[in-house]
């Protein structure tokens, strides 16, 4: 099994933006903007005051989130076996499904699975 995936800037967000992944009630936000990627999503803590979830947005480049990618595998992060077998499909392309993109963004975004 690869442990490194070898992605264009596009191919990143084609699989991450466009998984599926932003069907899952914790996103508020996930989309492409100049070439980076644009994540909200809920941290699965609530405003103690309006009794909101907390929302947490970052923005990251294509590079970053490969990072992640490598990291989450490497260090046998929750989700692993899911990122490892997306990255791992066909010698020339990855396939990432809703979930194992879901997993690469919490990790991305909050350090974490929280949600899943």
């Amino acid at each position: 099994m690869k442990t490194t995936w070898k992605a264009t800037a596009e191919d990143v967000i084609a699989h991450l933006v466009y998984s599926g992944a932003s069907q899952y009630g914790w996103y508020h936000q996930l989309h492409d903007e100049d070439g980076k990627i644009v994540v909200s999503i809920e941290n699965g803590e609530f405003d103690d005051e309006t009794g909101e979830p907390v929302v947490v947005t970052k923005t990251f480049t294509p590079t970053a989130l490969i990072g992640v990618v490598h990291d989450i595998i490497i260090n046998q992060k929750d989700g692993w076996r899911a990122v490892q077998e997306a990255i791992s499909f066909d010698e020339d392309d990855a396939d990432f499904d809703s979930d194992s993109a879901d997993i690469v963004l919490q990790h991305a975004v909050l350090g974490e699975v929280v949600f899943g």
